[in-house]
């Protein structure tokens, strides 16, 4: 039980520094990410539209990614895509 309270603690705490993280690094444009990731814009474009990679939707419809939530993702560390 002492474990699973730790891990939970340390989730908490990991989702705190993420975000802490998001705030202060500059996100990068969807061809920027896709730079980042290797990848064709156009793949990471469907894998945004289908919730797989965590992106943020501006209101004017456009979406950013932040490196720190992209590599947190590869590991499977964050779940909330979208």
């Amino acid at each position: 039980m002492t474990d699973d309270l730790t891990n939970k603690t340390l989730q908490k705490i990991e989702r705190a520094v993420i975000a802490s993280l998001t705030k202060q690094e500059k996100p990068l444009t969807v061809s920027e990410a896709a730079e980042f990731l290797n990848m064709e814009k156009s793949t990471l474009s469907s894998k945004i539209s289908r919730g797989e990679v965590p992106a943020h939707k501006m209101p004017a419809g456009q979406y950013y990614l932040y490196a720190s939530e992209i590599n947190a993702f590869i590991r499977g560390e964050y779940k909330n895509a979208q």
